[in-house]
Order: structure tokens, then C-alpha cells, then sequence
């Protein structure tokens, strides 16, 4: 299932939730997980390094609780992940991340800020 049809379905399953506030609470889930990964220095932590790149799987699971409200539960982050299926369904997934990654190109509307 694609992102939009995901967005959609949560939506018409759960008027009174809003995608945007679970995509914001999804983002800074993952913004706090690299923040503590990043606050000690290798091999505790991950190192700054400005020629180091890297894609990374983040695995969410997404609870739905009494007051209509979805939370983000993080399961795990996986270093260097199968993209065979974004790939299928996103053509251009391959082309966008190189260019985020190594020509510092970032497309907007393709590429969310953490």
C-alpha cells in the first residue's frame, strides 16, 4: 500500500485524527532515537562524520489508544534496508536519495526534515 492510501484509509477509518499530527509525533520519535544514538562517541554512539552517508529502516508500529489518539512505538532501526518495494512503488526512490545524500539536493515535497 502506498503512503497516500495508507494517510487515507487512517483517516476515513478515524475521523477525528488528523495525519499530519501522527506524522509529526513519527518524526520526532525518530529525531529523539538519533539524538540519543548520536550523544556519545563511537563505539557507544554514532560519530559525526561530514563524509559519512547513509539510509537507514526505521521500524514504527503505530497504536491506536482510547482518545483517538496514534502513537509511534519505534521497534528498531536497520542500517543499510531493503528498498525493493519503495523502489517499486516510488520510481524515482533511488534517484532522490542519492541526490539528498551525496549532491545535497533535497526535494521537499519528497524528502521530510527530521
Amino acid at each position: 500500500m502506498k503512503c497516500d492510501d495508507f494517510i487515507s484509509t487512517i483517516e476515513k477509518t478515524y475521523p477525528k485524527i488528523q495525519w499530519s499530527n501522527v506524522q509529526n509525533s513519527i518524526n520526532e520519535t525518530i529525531r529523539k532515537a538519533l539524538t540519543v544514538a548520536s550523544e556519545q562517541q563511537a563505539p557507544c554512539g554514532a560519530s559525526p562524520n561530514v563524509q559519512s552517508r547513509a539510509i537507514y529502516g526505521v521500524d514504527i508500529m503505530l497504536q491506536h489508544e482510547d482518545n483517538d489518539v496514534i502513537k509511534p512505538t519505534l521497534l528498531e532501526i536497520n542500517f543499510m534496508p531493503d528498498t525493493t518495494r519503495a523502489c517499486q512503488y516510488y520510481p524515482d526512490f533511488a534517484d532522490t536519495v542519492f541526490d539528498t545524500l551525496f549532491l545535497d539536493e533535497v526535494d521537499p515535497v519528497k524528502v521530510t526534515p527530521i
